[in-house]
């Protein structure tokens, strides 16, 4: 046989926690209603936490493979500049001239592109 004062005891308890996890999902959520402007599409709407940066998950998406590509980009490019210095450091050497097509390898361009770099004055030559 149960006892009946075990049994009122037990539903009160689970009643109490229901309450405790009710109260704290309320807690997150504000009651104050905050006008800000996407980040990403630049529409105003309407946040309910400071936090808050765009107005929709597909803002947020765009915002998040925007910010994913410019990373790898960056990193693409510290890698071609190492790559690119190092080879140039091989190269080169202790040379103070090098000759059209040597400059040419180097930068990756045919020998006509290095004559017309000279002429417009963004390479410097001498004779």
């Amino acid at each position: 046989m149960v006892d009946n004062g075990i049994i009122l005891y037990t539903i009160v308890e689970a009643i109490s926690r229901l309450n405790i996890n009710k109260n704290r999902t309320k807690m997150t959520a504000s009651k104050v209603k905050i006008k800000k402007v996407c980040e990403w599409c630049g529409q105003e709407f309407i946040a309910w936490k400071v936090s808050t940066r765009f107005c929709s998950k597909q803002c947020n998406s765009h915002a998040y493979k925007d910010a994913i590509r410019k990373r790898v980009l960056l990193q693409t490019e510290r890698e071609t500049m190492e790559k690119t210095e190092k080879i140039s450091a091989s190269k080169t050497g202790n040379q103070d001239y090098m000759s059209i097509a040597e400059a040419a390898s180097l930068l990756g361009v045919t020998r006509m592109t290095v004559y017309n770099l000279i002429y417009s004055n963004v390479l410097r030559a001498s004779l």
